[in-house]
């Protein structure tokens, strides 16, 4: 038989008092988990650092992180999250920057001498341990352990340009592109062993900024006057196409490949649903005169993107949607530019 048990009603009304206690939600903060943790990268602040701002609960309120010297003097350009501890900044003086405790302490990777002074524009990875950055000179670097050793890929292939973009697809695909005047892409199957320069559709031969790609035969690669081109077959063809925008597409944000935003100049932002074929355009919220040059998509819904001035006077703006691009609202303003977000994910 099930035996009964007594309990005071002293007990009753310690343990009633208790459980309603913690059931007060004020007292509990929303955990942080991995994808609500972001970082963006930008230039100069009042005090000569580079800027650096974190978020744990999705872009709705920003920190600056730039708690060290070692941003001194340091414009940074872009930013990979790992995780929600882990995240790189790449910018000036061949700088790759990381942190491995959400901010509290940095290290600075040192170099190689022989690979001589550059400016890192770009970075992305395939997992913690495989990592590429690229930046001018036709500088392409990547590191197969975490980021304690790096080499220098693809030395007397790329021309002597500005990569602007870099995209890893996974440990064997990676493209990168040049902001050059006639445009310039390539891409490795074979984790960089190996490349080839990409042969562009007639009269699409456009400076490229970056690439997109959340799958290995959809990859889209973007650039100036509302210019970009599309392959659906891992980049073996070409389409190009034009957008109603005539500012540059400066970066691209993709929930799938149907879906994406495109962060444009002077504060336009592009939305499609049916991979280009209509598009909706809006205007960026807060200071105007900017370029919207950051974007990413948490998802379907939630997508940030941050912008820089477009006048001689550094400012910066982080704005945010949460209803797929239909509305959006200015979450962080900045005395200094803003060049990329990123966030963790899954």
């Amino acid at each position: 038989m099930i035996k009964k048990i007594q309990i005071p009603v002293s007990v009753i009304l310690l343990l009633f008092l208790y459980i309603t206690g913690c059931s007060d939600k004020s007292s509990n903060p929303v955990p942080v988990t991995k994808k609500n943790v972001g970082w963006v990268a930008g230039g100069l602040d009042k005090n000569s650092r580079g800027t650096v701002l974190y978020t744990n609960n999705s872009g709705e309120t920003w920190q600056s992180r730039n708690n060290s010297d070692i941003f001194n003097n340091t414009l940074l350009n872009d930013v990979c999250v790992i995780n929600e501890f882990t995240a790189y900044f790449v910018g000036d003086g061949n700088s790759i920057i990381k942190t491995r405790d959400a901010g509290i302490t940095w290290t600075r990777t040192n170099l190689p001498d022989a690979f001589g002074s550059r400016t890192l524009s770009s970075i992305s990875f395939f997992n913690e341990n495989v990592i590429w950055v690229s930046g001018d000179q036709g500088t392409v670097y990547k590191t197969l352990d975490g980021g304690q050793t790096w080499s220098q890929e693809g030395a007397g292939f790329f021309p002597s340009v500005l990569l602007q973009g870099i995209k890893v697809i996974n440990e064997k695909v990676i493209y990168v592109a040049s902001s050059r005047m006639d445009g310039y892409a390539a891409r490795t199957t074979d984790g960089g062993m190996t490349w080839d320069s990409i042969s562009f559709p007639p009269n699409y031969s456009y400076s490229w900024i970056g690439i997109g790609a959340i799958d290995t035969n959809n990859v889209y690669i973007h650039g100036a006057t509302g210019h970009y081109i599309f392959s659906s077959d891992a980049g073996h063809n070409w389409t190009g196409y034009t957008t109603p925008q005539h500012g540059d597409l400066n970066c691209i944000a993709m929930y799938n490949n149907d879906i994406f935003w495109f962060a444009c100049d002077f504060d336009i932002i592009l939305t499609t649903t049916d991979a280009g074929s209509t598009w909706t355009q809006k205007t960026a919220p807060g200071p105007s005169n900017q370029f919207l040059v950051g974007a990413y998509a948490i998802n379907r819904n939630e997508i940030l993107m941050v912008g820089q001035s477009a006048s001689y006077r550094d400012t910066g703006k982080i704005i945010k949607s949460t209803d797929g691009g239909s509305s959006w609202a200015v979450k962080y303003l900045s005395s200094s530019n803003l060049f990329k977000i990123a966030f963790a994910e899954d």
